[in-house]
């Protein structure tokens, strides 16, 4: 009896020292003290123990908290911005570690000799990665944890290898079955109610990264995940769970790296182009041909964007290869329905290809060859941390192969490309990076004659990236695009010529990204000079009696101010309005016939000729862009999507053949010419199935096209 009472007598004054110590007060004034006084003072009144190390705290000094009664909150609020975490065990001993937090295992294991321990599959080595990837993070005064209303926390996502940011990243909260997506950037915001959350990074190729946090208040919070190799014996594509749901526009497709190169290769190469005819909706010009077709468009339609400027012929050796190297993509968004406000030019579709960064931390390569070709690219850093480098180049040896066969009429055909890109990458500070890129491709072909076909792609970037704050940043590039096709001739010496077209573009963009409350809004300004070279004709070495004959030169200036607004209405209704206005100069020199009206155009109904000088204004041309989307989330798995966009496209590319070739001619819209004006309007709906393993959807889509080009009969 005796023994059972006193075992209730040790039960009772247990629980008293363990709830007393839950509530621990505060009832001295510690405004003036620095934090080891504090530590002493505490010790000194209560039977705790304080562990940590000097230098962490050397700096700390209490402030002036409010209604702070208990020991736990006065070190939420002075740890809060120290990147300190701690920890009360039964016995009284407060530990203190910084960067990380102590995981608590609820269970602990008995040994046989009746000693408690964490159990070993915690800290063994082949679980280490996955620790690595469970992070804890407090965001917001903890003072405020009792606060009413949601709170939004926003940050960025990054590679932590190359630095560059995630494009399309999921970060999801299962348990409300709240997520969002990174934009191209690498940026996100995501609203969620005060308190203990678990949230999900996940990225195709990247490991997926598990985030606790403690949300008291707004804040932000900056992710960095480790790739991953995907064995190819055993290849895994899972959608982004119901999060694509939320999404503004239809007919948006987004390719990251990691999955285009597990797609089929064309002749040994990944080609992003033939990978994009896998897509609903696009079609491919035909067999051995380049470029696309999107929702019954012509190629000339789509705009690819590379180094945020245009690349005006997509592709190499007749079409069979891109002529952008799968080695330096990162991502590929494709535009094929609700374009955004900050594209314009095109009326058809939008195909913006990302271009990883060079590796921050260290030199590494990789090598290939296939059947025709043979590409190599490096990387690494040049300041670690600061400055990083990427070159890659690619050729072929088709000219080799070529004379291996025996038919005379092949072993002269000659059949060659190379291409090259660079890109150096400097991260200034953590407000500012700047980039500068070049590519350069050459292609040249000729069939059993004398008569060589060349072409050419010469582009040169700069960007420069500023973050005014965590939710507003720019991004200002600078660019010049240039194209080039030349068809020579010498066989006979006095009747050598050279035929050439040229299109330059030299571009200035700025684009603007604010971020407020359930607001992202999008703005800025676009401008673009072009220089067309429509004709050239002439001769071809010191024996040729060719006379040159010049078709005019064309110029011509295009701008464009946008705005956009992504709103957030409800938890299931989402709202992307926006206004782009495009105007286009068409500017001299140029001489400009004026026909009879009555008549159809041609020489015999001239009437008139206007004249017009360097630099004159020729032809105005202004409009607006209106581009609306609405995203109706009807279930937790569903959504239905509706959208509007118009388009106005003032260069157009003449061709002469049902397929598209490198000598097509590019022609600006000019005093007779009008631009291109497309609508379009669409509608999906979208379903998640099978516990959001599969996404399912039906996209509809009415297009309408505006005074389009075509040769006329004869």
């Amino acid at each position: 009896m005796k023994l059972k009472i006193c075992l209730l007598l040790f039960t009772l004054s247990l629980f008293t020292k363990l709830d007393a110590q839950d509530e621990i007060k505060i009832s001295w004034d510690y405004r003036n003290m620095t934090f080891k006084e504090f530590v002493v003072a505490a010790e000194s009144q209560y039977d705790i123990r304080f562990f940590f190390r000097d230098e962490w705290v050397s700096s700390l000094k209490p402030g002036n908290y409010p209604d702070i009664e208990s020991l736990s909150e006065f070190l939420d609020n002075i740890f809060s911005e120290a990147s300190l975490y701690y920890f009360i065990d039964d016995a009284g001993n407060v530990v203190i570690t910084k960067n990380f937090a102590v995981k608590i295992v609820d269970r602990p294991m008995v040994t046989e000799e009746g000693e408690n321990y964490i159990p070993p599959t915690d800290y063994d080595k082949a679980n280490e990665e996955d620790q690595a990837e469970i992070t804890f993070f407090d965001i917001g005064n903890p003072a405020d944890r009792n606060k009413p209303g949601n709170v939004m926390i926003s940050g960025y996502v990054t590679d932590r290898d190359t630095k560059g940011p995630i494009a399309g990243a999921t970060i999801f909260v299962e348990k409300l079955a709240i997520g969002t997506i990174t934009n191209e950037f690498g940026h996100f915001n995501l609203t969620l109610p005060r308190g203990s959350h678990l949230l999900q990074f996940s990225f195709i190729g990247m490991r997926e990264k598990k985030v606790n946090i403690n949300l008291y208040g707004e804040g932000d919070l900056n992710i960095e995940m480790n790739s991953v190799l995907i064995p190819l014996k055993e290849t895994v594509v899972s959608a982004e769970k119901n999060v694509v749901l939320q999404r503004f526009e239809t007919g948006v497709e987004k390719i990251d790296i990691t999955s285009f190169k597990l797609l089929p290769t064309s002749m040994g190469e990944s080609d992003i182009i033939k990978s994009i005819l896998l897509v609903p909706g696009i079609q491919s010009v035909g067999e051995g041909s380049a470029g696309f077709n999107v929702r019954g468009g012509s190629s000339d339609q789509n705009l690819l964007l590379l180094y945020r400027a245009p690349v005006y012929n997509s592709s190499h050796f007749f079409g069979f290869f891109s002529a952008v190297n799968s080695d330096i993509i990162n991502d590929v968004t494709l535009y094929k329905g609700g374009i955004p406000s900050r594209y314009g030019g095109r009326i058809s579709s939008v195909m913006d290809i990302g271009i990883k960064n060079g590796n921050w931390r260290e030199f590494e390569g990789n090598a290939g060859i296939s059947p025709i070709t043979t590409h190599l690219t490096v990387e690494g850093p040049i300041i670690k941390d600061t400055l990083s480098y990427l070159l890659s180049g690619r050729t072929t040896y088709s000219n080799w192969v070529l004379g291996l066969i025996d038919d005379p009429a092949i072993s002269r055909s000659r059949a060659s490309f190379y291409d090259i890109n660079g890109k150096i990458t400097y991260d200034i500070n953590r407000n500012n990076r700047v980039e500068f890129a070049s590519y350069r491709s050459h292609d040249a072909f000729r069939f059993n004659t004398d008569t060589v076909y060349a072409y050419d792609n010469q582009i040169f970037s700069l960007n420069w990236r500023h973050f005014f704050s965590s939710r507003f940043f720019t991004n200002i590039s600078v660019n010049n695009s240039n194209y080039k096709y030349e068809i020579s001739s010498d066989k006979i010496p006095t009747e050598a010529f050279l035929l050439s077209h040229k299109i330059n573009s030299t571009g200035a963009k700025a684009d603007f990204n604010w971020y407020e409350g359930r607001h992202e809004i999008n703005f800025g300004l676009d401008l673009t000079r072009y220089a067309v070279t429509p004709g050239k004709y002439s001769p071809y070495g010191d024996s040729s009696l060719v006379i040159t004959n010049t078709i005019p030169e064309e110029r011509a200036i295009e701008t464009a101010l946008y705005i956009e607004d992504k709103y957030v209405l409800t938890d299931y209704l989402s709202l992307n309005a926006g206004i782009r206005f495009s105007t286009f100069f068409a500017n001299g020199p140029r001489t400009v016939f004026v026909y009879d009206p009555d008549y159809t155009k041609s020489i015999s109904t001239i009437i008139d000729t206007l004249t017009f000088t360097s630099g004159q204004l020729l032809k105005t041309y202004a409009g607006p862009e209106f581009r609306v989307s609405l995203n109706f989330r009807t279930t937790q798995t569903s959504s239905i999507k509706v959208n509007y966009n118009r388009t106005r496209q003032y260069l157009h590319m003449l061709s002469n053949t049902t397929s598209i070739s490198p000598t097509d001619t590019w022609k600006l819209s000019d005093y007779y010419l009008k631009p291109q004006v497309g609508n379009q309007y669409s509608a999906g709906f979208y379903q998640m199935l099978f516990n959001n393993t599969t996404e399912t959807s039906i996209e509809l889509y009415y297009k309408h096209i505006k005074d389009m080009v075509d040769f006329k009969g004869g």
